[in-house]
C-alpha cells in the first residue's frame, strides 16, 4: 500500500493540567513523518499541542472503520502516544466547494474550511476582518450541528462583528481555540449557554465587549478560560464564569465601561489577575459567594464614572473569609465596598498599603483593610501596677467597619476586652505570664484563621527599676551628648529581670555645670520602655582640667577665667570657664588676662578676648567670652594667645609668671619671662610655641652685599635660649621679608619670617633685626680680552700699522664699594722681546676710541684721543668723587677699548716704523694695569 493515498485522523491524548486541544490530522503518512493540516499545511517540525479532555477526544471522533492495513501504518508512525484512527467523514460546505482540495471556500477566499468529524478549523488569510470569518463559519456550523469544536488557526483584520445578527451561536460550540491569533472579535460567540471552554496557543492579546456573551442575558456560563497572554478584557466577558478558578497572568485592563464588569459567578474560589493595572466598569468582582482568594496585587486605578445602583467593589455575598490582595491600591473608590451584615456571611480581608488613604470606620460592610498584623514576637514585660497595651495589628495600618470587632483571649480562654487595640492595667490580670491572642469577631461570629499567627506574651512582674551609677568624668567646660547618656548606669533591672540596652533608656535630670573642676553629682531617669517605669539614679561625675590655659586672680586661690580647647571630631573648640576656686570677689576680676587667635601667622588675628574692665565678675567675664568665640571659625594649626597684666597696675605683665596650662590635670607654667605665650591647637592639645621666644642677633655686612647673601645668613641673626629642646630646634625655618640696603654703611634694619612647623601646621613671626654695613674695597675685578695677538707681520721697508686680532673688544671692570674720593687707572708695558732676548726697539702699542661701558661713578673721565701704551704707566680713568657721599656711586664701572669688526680689535694696534732692522721670530710685551687710589693702592692686577 501507498502512504500517499492513506488519510488518517490522529488523536494524541496525554494526561496533563491544562486544556486546550488541538487536533492534529494526518494527510499524509510517509518517510518524513505527520503532516499537520491546517488549511495552508504546516512545517514538518510543527509542535502539536496536547490535549487532556476525553470527552473531546470522543466528540471529534467520527466513527466507521478502516482496513487493518491502514491500522498498522497508523500505530507505527508515533511512538509515545495514544493513537485513535478512524475513517474520515468530511462534511460538504457546499456544492461549491471543491472536495478533492476541502479547504478553500471559493466565495471567501481569506477563510479556509475544514471539517475533520466534529471540529471544524478555519484557516484565516490576510487578515480577514471578523464579520467575513464570522458568517463563513455560521454558515457551517448552521447546517451541521455534530461540529462541537472550532479552532481558529489565524489574525483577524477589522473587529466589525457586533450587530451583524450572526455569530458561532447558530451552531452546537462547545469549545474554541486560538491559535497564530490576535484578539476575540465582538460578539463572536452568542449561543444559549452552550460554551464550555475558550483556549489558545498564547497568542491572544485582547477580548472585545461581549465576545464571548450569551444571547439575551449578557452572561457567560464557561467552566475553562485559558488565555495566558490576553492583556485586556472589554465589557461583559466576565460575567457568569461558572469555573472555579480564573487566571489571566498577563492581564493588565478590564474596561467595562459603563458595562458589567466581573460579577456573578458562583462556583469561583481563586481569582489571579496579579497583574492588573486598571479596572472600569460596574459590579466590580459582585455575587461570587464561594471566593476564597483574589490577587489584584498591581491595581492602582478603579474607574468608578458610572453612577449606576449597580455600581459596587467586591460586594461578593460571600459565605466563606475572602483574602484580596490590593498592596498597590492607594484608597478605595467612592462606591459601596463588600458586602452588607445581611448578604456577607463571613469578613473579606483586603491588603493594602500603609499609606492606604480610606477609612471605613462607621460603614455597614464586611472589609476589614489592613497592611499587616503584628508579629511582635519578643516578651513584653510591665510592672504590675503598669498599663498594658497591646496591638493585633502592631504599627501597621488597619480599618474596618461597625459589624466587625477583636476579641482577646488569655491563656486560652475569651477575655472581657475587645478591640484591635487595648489598654488595661497590668494588676487586673495578675502577676505572672499570659499569652494574649486576638480573634476576629464578624456581626457576633468568631473567625479564628485571620489572626492566628498572633500571640503576645506578657510577663507582668514588680515594676521597681533599679540601677547602678557608673562615675563619668568630663573636661572643663565639656558636655555630655544623648548618647553618653546611656554610660551613666549599669546593671538595669526591672524587678529581678536584667534589661537589656534596648529595653530602657536614660534621660537627664539634672548635670552639674562643667564650668568649675572638681567633684560633681548628676541625677538621671532610667526609663523602662515597655511599661513606663522609672527611677532616678545618681552619678557621681569629676570635671577634669582637659586641656585649659587660664590666669589667677591676685590675693587669692581662684582663677580669672579660663580657657579650655575640646577635641572633637568636627574639629576644635574653645570653651571659656571660671576654671577653678571662689574669687574674693563676685563684682571684681583680680587679673587682666587677654586672649587672642591667629590663624597661619601673628598678622593674621581673626579673634580676640578681652577683659574690658575689672568691674564685673568671674560669671559675667567667661558668658561674654563664650558669646565672642561663637562666631570665630577655629581649625587646627590655629594658635591661641595669652598675655595677662596686674590688677593693681594695669601697665605691669606678669611676663609668662601667671599663664597655666594644665599638662596631665597638672597645672604648669611654661612662658615664664615672655609678656605673651603663644599656644597652637592641635588633635593632641594645646603645644606651646616658642617662634615668639628667639633671640636677635646683629651681623655685619660689607658694603655692596647682595640680599641672597643676607639671606644665607638668616638663621646667623637668631640664637635660642636654654629652654629650646633639640627637636624644637629643628622646627624653625626663616625668610627674609625685607631690608634696608646695603649699599651705604651703618646700622640697618630687616625684616624676618620665622616659621615654626608642628606636625602638619605651621605658624609664622616676624622679627625686626639690625645689621651693620661695613665700607668696601677698591678692585681691579676683571680684565676681559685683554690678551692681544697680533698674528704674523711681514716685514716691509714702509712704515706699518697692525690691528690686533680679537672677536670680543676688551674691557677693563673695576668694583668700588669704597670710601676714597679719587682713583686712576693705568696702564703700561714691557719692550717687545723674544725668547733669545732680542728687543724690538721704536714700536709702539696704541689704544684708541676708548669709551665708559658701564659706570656708577658721576665724574670718571677717560682720554678722547689715542693711548700708547708704553713703560711709563699712562692713565685711561680717572674718577673724583667731589661730594664725597661715597655711598651713592657704590658699584661697578666699565671701560671698553674701542670694538671688534670681522675679528679685528679696532681699538689695539700696533705701530712698525719704515727701515727698522727686524730679525724674525715671535716678540711678546706684558701689559700692566694698576688702580691707584689717593694716597694709597687698594687694588691692583695685571
Amino acid at each position: 500500500m501507498q502512504s500517499s493515498l492513506l488519510k488518517l485522523m490522529v488523536i494524541i491524548t496525554l494526561q496533563t493540567q491544562f486544556f486546550p486541544s488541538i487536533i492534529a490530522v494526518a494527510e499524509n503518512i510517509n518517510a518524513k513523518g505527520i503532516d499537520i493540516v491546517t488549511g495552508e499545511g504546516l512545517e514538518e517540525d510543527k509542535n502539536i499541542e496536547i490535549s487532556n479532555n476525553n470527552d473531546l477526544k470522543e466528540n471529534l471522533v467520527t466513527q466507521s472503520s478502516v482496513n487493518d492495513n491502514d491500522d498498522e501504518s497508523a500505530k507505527s508512525s508515533s511512538s509515545n502516544a495514544q493513537i485513535t484512527e478512524e475513517s474520515i467523514s468530511e462534511t460538504n460546505l457546499s456544492e461549491e466547494i471543491d472536495n478533492n482540495s476541502g479547504n478553500i471556500d471559493p466565495r471567501n477566499p481569506e477563510v479556509g474550511i475544514q471539517v475533520i468529524g466534529s471540529a471544524l478549523t478555519a484557516t484565516l488569510k490576510n487578515n480577514p476582518d471578523a464579520r467575513t470569518v464570522v458568517s463563513t463559519i455560521a454558515d457551517v456550523i448552521s447546517s451541521n450541528r455534530t461540529i462541537n469544536t472550532v479552532i481558529i488557526n489565524g489574525s483577524f483584520g477589522a473587529d466589525n462583528a457586533g450587530g451583524y445578527g450572526r455569530s458561532l451561536a447558530e451552531g452546537n460550540v462547545n469549545h474554541i481555540h486560538f491559535q497564530n491569533s490576535n484578539y476575540i472579535p465582538m460578539q463572536f460567540y452568542s449561543s444559549d449557554e452552550s460554551l464550555y471552554s475558550v483556549t489558545d496557543d498564547g497568542s491572544i492579546k485582547q477580548m472585545s465587549s461581549r465576545s464571548i456573551r450569551v444571547r439575551g442575558s449578557g452572561k457567560t456560563e464557561i467552566t475553562r478560560i485559558e488565555l495566558n497572554s490576553l492583556e485586556r478584557i472589554d465589557g461583559y466577558n466576565l460575567v457568569g464564569f461558572n469555573g472555579q478558578r480564573l487566571s489571566f497572568p498577563a492581564l493588565k485592563i478590564i474596561s467595562a465601561k459603563n458595562n458589567y464588569a466581573v460579577s456573578e459567578m458562583a462556583f469561583i474560589e481563586e481569582i489571579d489577575f496579579s497583574k492588573l493595572e486598571v479596572l472600569d466598569g460596574y459590579q466590580l468582582f459582585r455575587d461570587m459567594p464561594s471566593l476564597k482568594s483574589a490577587d489584584l496585587g498591581s491595581l492602582v486605578e478603579i474607574n468608578t464614572e458610572s453612577q449606576s445602583s449597580f455600581n459596587n467593589f467586591f460586594d461578593l455575598k460571600n459565605q466563606f473569609p475572602v483574602y484580596v490582595n490590593l498592596i498597590s491600591l492607594k484608597g478605595f473608590p467612592e462606591i459601596p465596598i463588600g458586602s452588607s451584615v445581611i448578604d456577607g456571611l463571613a469578613p473579606i480581608y483586603m491588603k493594602v498599603r500603609n499609606d492606604f488613604s480610606s477609612d471605613l470606620a462607621g460603614t455597614d460592610r464586611n472589609v476589614l483593610a489592613y497592611s499587616g498584623i503584628n508579629d511582635h514576637q519578643e516578651i513584653v514585660r510591665v510592672g504590675q501596677d503598669d498599663k498594658l497595651k497591646l496591638s493585633a495589628f502592631g504599627d501597621n495600618f488597619y480599618t474596618f467597619g461597625d459589624n466587625i470587632s477583636v476579641n482577646w483571649y488569655i491563656n486560652g480562654t475569651r477575655s472581657a476586652y475587645t478591640g484591635a487595640e487595648i489598654e488595661i492595667a497590668a494588676s487586673e490580670v495578675g502577676v505572672g505570664t499570659f499569652t494574649f491572642s486576638p480573634v476576629i469577631d464578624h456581626n457576633g461570629v468568631e473567625e479564628p484563621e485571620f489572626l492566628r499567627d498572633v500571640e503576645i506574651e506578657v510577663e507582668v512582674r514588680a515594676n521597681k527599676v533599679t540601677a547602678e551609677a557608673v562615675p563619668q568624668e568630663v573636661v572643663l567646660g565639656g558636655e555630655f551628648t544623648k548618647e553618653q547618656l546611656q554610660s551613666f548606669v549599669k546593671k538595669v533591672k526591672f524587678g529581678e529581670y536584667i534589661l537589656k540596652p534596648e529595653e530602657y533608656v536614660v534621660e537627664q535630670v539634672s548635670l552639674p555645670s562643667t564650668s568649675l573642676v572638681g567633684e560633681k553629682v548628676a541625677e538621671v531617669k532610667v526609663i523602662h520602655q515597655a511599661s513606663g517605669t522609672e527611677a532616678v539614679i545618681e552619678v557621681p561625675v569629676t570635671v577634669l582640667w582637659g586641656n585649659t590655659i587660664y590666669a589667677v586672680e591676685a590675693n587669692a586661690s581662684a582663677s580669672t577665667a579660663a580657657l579650655s580647647l575640646l577635641v572633637t571630631e568636627n574639629g576644635p573648640a574653645l570653651v571659656a570657664s571660671e576654671g577653678y576656686g571662689t574669687p574674693l570677689s563676685s563684682e571684681n576680676i583680680r587679673s587682666r588676662p587677654s586672649f587672642s587667635i591667629f590663624s597661619n601667622n601673628y598678622n593674621n588675628k581673626i579673634g580676640s578676648l578681652h577683659y574690658g574692665t575689672v568691674h564685673q565678675g568671674r560669671s559675667t567675664l567667661v558668658a561674654g567670652w563664650n558669646q565672642d568665640l561663637m562666631p570665630i571659625d577655629i581649625k587646627y594649626g590655629d594658635v591661641l594667645s595669652l598675655s595677662v597684666f596686674q590688677y593693681a597696675i594695669a601697665a605691669q605683665n606678669y611676663n609668662g609668671n601667671n599663664t597655666w596650662v594644665t599638662r596631665n590635670e597638672i597645672p604648669v607654667l611654661e612662658a615664664v619671662g615672655f609678656p605673651e605665650a603663644l599656644y597652637m591647637m592641635t588633635k593632641e592639645g594645646y603645644q606651646l610655641m616658642r617662634v615668639n621666644q628667639l633671640i636677635t642677633n646683629d651681623l655685619t655686612f660689607s658694603v655692596g652685599s647682595t640680599t641672597k647673601e643676607i639671606e644665607e645668613r638668616l638663621s646667623e641673626f637668631f640664637d635660642f635660649h636654654s629652654d629650646f629642646t633639640e627637636n624644637e630646634k629643628e622646627e624653625f625655618s626663616y625668610k627674609l621679608i625685607c631690608h634696608d640696603g646695603t649699599l651705604k654703611t651703618g646700622e640697618k634694619k630687616a625684616q624676618i619670617q620665622v616659621t615654626q612647623t608642628k606636625g602638619e601646621y605651621h605658624f609664622s613671626y616676624e622679627y625686626e633685626v639690625s645689621f651693620y654695613v661695613e665700607p668696601g674695597t677698591i678692585e681691579l675685578n676683571e680684565l676681559a680680552n685683554a690678551d692681544f695677538d697680533f698674528g704674523e707681520i711681514k716685514y716691509m721697508s714702509n712704515r706699518q700699522e697692525v690691528q690686533a686680532k680679537g672677536d670680543l673688544a676688551p674691557r677693563i671692570i673695576i668694583n668700588d664699594y669704597s670710601n676714597v674720593s679719587q682713583w686712576d687707572l693705568l696702564v703700561s708695558r714691557t719692550p717687545y722681546a723674544d725668547e733669545q732676548g732680542r728687543v724690538l726697539n721704536d714700536v709702539t702699542m696704541a689704544f684708541k676710541n676708548l669709551k665708559i661701558f658701564e659706570t656708577v661713578h658721576e665724574e670718571l673721565e677717560i682720554p678722547s684721543g689715542d693711548v700708547i701704551v708704553d713703560q711709563t704707566p699712562y692713565s685711561i680713568g680717572t674718577m673724583v668723587n667731589k661730594e664725597g657721599i661715597h655711598g651713592k656711586e657704590y658699584g661697578k664701572s666699565v671701560i671698553q677699548i674701542g670694538d671688534s669688526q670681522n675679528s679685528v680689535l679696532t681699538g689695539v694696534s700696533l705701530k712698525l716704523p719704515a727701515n727698522i732692522p727686524i730679525d724674525a721670530s715671535t716678540y711678546r710685551t706684558t701689559v700692566t694695569w694698576e688702580l691707584v687710589s689717593d694716597p694709597t693702592l687698594l687694588g691692583g692686577g695685571q
